[in-house]
């Protein structure tokens, strides 16, 4: 889910597949039901916000191991965009979700 005026929005390599695939291994692989996932992007105040949500059990930012791929992600954000970008994990009932915060720049248009 995003609105068109995203569609050229320069998104670091690789950040919302890993935010994907975490969800996959850890809230719908284990469920023999499957679940829900949700990628969505919205802009606000010069600012992108990439949130991939999912219906699984959710988690705290503090239960992420050291070398996990959210913290291998942090560290990319941090050297990309410095103090300017944000990984944000939010539990809710129902489901929880990842959200990265970054400075928005829009590609080249391209002919």
């Amino acid at each position: 889910e995003a609105p068109d005026e995203l569609g050229s929005l320069e998104v670091p390599p690789l950040s919302l597949q890993t935010l994907v695939e975490n969800s996959v291994k850890y809230a719908i692989a284990p469920r023999p039901s499957g679940g829900r996932i949700r990628v969505a992007a919205r802009s606000d105040g010069g600012r992108a916000h990439l949130e991939v949500w999912d219906d699984g059990p959710g988690f705290s930012a503090d239960a992420v191991p050291d070398g996990h791929g959210l913290e291998n992600l942090q560290a990319r954000l941090a050297t990309l965009f410095g103090a300017g970008a944000k990984l944000e994990v939010r539990p809710s009932e129902g489901g929880g979700s990842v959200v990265i915060s970054l400075p928005q720049t829009q590609m080249a248009a391209r002919p």
